[in-house]
């Protein structure tokens, strides 16, 4: 917890926290100013978590020239991985040129800065969908080398356990880039979603992000 990733997901954990309670003091009927203090903590965060990611479409950038390279990966697989680093890249180097914005070093009209953030959220919403189908992918191959080694009555427990660990983890990305759909569709107005429902998506894969690096 004392890198710089676990330090930038504490803050996301409490960035979409303070989303989600806001919501809740609004509809319960809190005063302003109450509300006021947690949407001020969500904005704060989410500019700092900004500079946390600054150098990470680098990151991406050589993740897909690396899935590219793999050309004995599954072709479905490979090309999903090189869409989801594609996506995040653009997510991440728009996200970097918003932050330059928030802290007042490139200023943009409110119309241009608002086309950067669509544009930045179809990336990011890119990203997502490529992952979801790349999770579907690996979960049906992991299913059909279970039934292959189930009707070949196969007693081999290392390479059964392997397929089951490799179903679980298809499952689990799947759900965590589904639930964080919820953003950039609300953002991008293609799904209405309250604050409260979008706050307590982000929390729950917040609480994903923290466990995988405690």
């Amino acid at each position: 917890m004392v890198s710089l990733a676990g330090r930038e997901k504490v803050m996301r954990t409490v960035q979409y926290w303070s989303r989600f309670f806001a919501f809740y003091l609004y509809r319960r009927g809190y005063s302003k100013e109450t509300i006021a203090f947690w949407k001020n903590l969500q904005t704060q965060l989410a500019t700092s978590r900004k500079l946390f990611r600054i150098g990470k479409p680098l990151t991406h950038a050589k993740l897909a020239v690396a899935a590219y390279a793999n050309k004995n990966e599954d072709l479905l697989v490979r090309l999903t991985t090189i869409g989801r680093q594609i996506g995040y890249f653009g997510y991440m180097a728009l996200d970097t040129v918003m932050w330059l914005h928030a802290v007042r070093v490139k200023q943009f009209t409110p119309e241009r800065f608002g086309n950067i953030q669509k544009v930045a959220y179809r990336f990011w919403l890119f990203g997502l969908v490529s992952n979801l189908i790349n999770s579907s992918r690996r979960y049906y191959r992991a299913s059909a080398s279970e039934r292959a080694l189930q009707a070949e009555n196969e007693k081999d427990e290392e390479s059964a356990k392997k397929v089951c660990a490799e179903k679980r983890a298809a499952t689990k990305q799947f759900v965590w880039d589904l639930l964080d759909t919820a953003m950039p569709l609300s953002a991008l107005k293609i799904v209405e979603l309250d604050e409260g429902f979008v706050g307590l998506c982000g929390l729950i894969t917040s609480l994903f992000g923290l466990k995988q690096v405690w």
